[in-house]
């Protein structure tokens, strides 16, 4: 504080209009100059947007990068762009492969391939990507295909050209994709501002008008090992579809202590379903219908 003192005193002698700038100066100087001070970057991840199982990890991704939660220990760790090159902290989607890839997809720079130490980014400029915004889902199917639910489109990169699928009406308000999920056989289900549909032999219909609106909502889609699709719907619950119709689990009838669901995913082994709501995982263990 000495330091910061005296300059501003001699400052004041010579010129009045320096006296604001060298006085902060020099009090910036003083404050980095201290030998106990060390800066974290700490970004948000109390709005989880995603979540994949890998093993024993839960990775999460949310408004401020990627979680990575070990399920055994309960581990944390913490990557964004400032650590790990993603495409934005702001993050949208994830997937993880079995070869220990994470794909992330983003609000606003395209979608990502990270593999725990660094991220490759593909938008616009080198690839096929429909759109560098609202980049809200990526995975890969059993063939090795890239799909990616960007803006209102559907995108799909088989190694060698993109093709792209079209959702939403013109007059909506913000037409988008908010998610997507492929079953076994194939089928690729969505929830966009349609409603829910699939591509199947690519074809898109549409399968249900629920959630939808000129207005897009939030909404997560997954489809079971029984080819059972399920879907989290803003402030609605969760709907089950077996192929013939619509179930609506909600706080009313089931154990979910409230109808709004950040993410939703099932575990490899069918044992459970994982919600994540608000800052908390949920696992409601709900039993195989009969």
């Amino acid at each position: 504080m000495k330091r910061a003192k005296a300059l501003f005193y001699l400052v004041t002698k010579q010129d009045e209009k320096k006296i604001i700038i060298f006085a902060l100066l020099a009090w910036a100087n003083y404050i980095f100059a201290q030998p106990h001070i060390n800066w974290v970057n700490y970004t948000s991840s109390i709005r989880a947007t995603d979540i994949d199982i890998e093993n024993e990890n839960i990775w999460i991704s949310t408004f401020g990068g990627l979680v990575k939660y070990n399920k055994k220990n309960g581990d944390k760790s913490f990557y964004n762009r400032a650590n790990s090159n993603l495409p934005d902290n702001y993050l949208t989607g994830i997937f993880c492969t079995e070869n220990g890839d994470v794909w992330v997809s983003s609000k606003n720079y395209g979608i990502g391939k990270f593999n725990n130490s660094n991220c490759t980014i593909y938008n616009q400029s080198n690839s096929g990507l429909p759109s560098n915004l609202f980049n809200t889902k990526v995975k890969l199917n059993n063939n090795g295909n890239i799909w990616v639910a960007s803006l209102r489109w559907i995108a799909k990169y088989d190694g060698a050209k993109w093709k792209k699928w079209i959702t939403g009406s013109d007059l909506s308000a913000f037409p988008i994709v908010s998610d997507f999920d492929i079953a076994k056989d194939g089928t690729v289900w969505i929830y966009s501002t349609d409603g829910i549909g699939k591509i199947e032999k690519d074809e898109y219909t549409i399968v249900s008008t629920i959630g939808s609106g000129l207005i897009a909502k939030t909404g997560f889609i997954k489809v079971d090992n029984e080819g059972a699709v399920w879907i989290a719907i803003e402030d609605d619950g969760i709907y089950k579809y077996d192929g013939s119709s619509f179930i609506n689990y909600n706080t009313t009838n089931s154990c979910l202590p409230t109808n709004l669901i950040y993410a939703i995913d099932l575990d490899r082994a069918y044992q459970c379903r994982y919600f994540y709501i608000q800052s908390r995982f949920c696992n409601p263990n709900y039993k195989r219908d009969k």
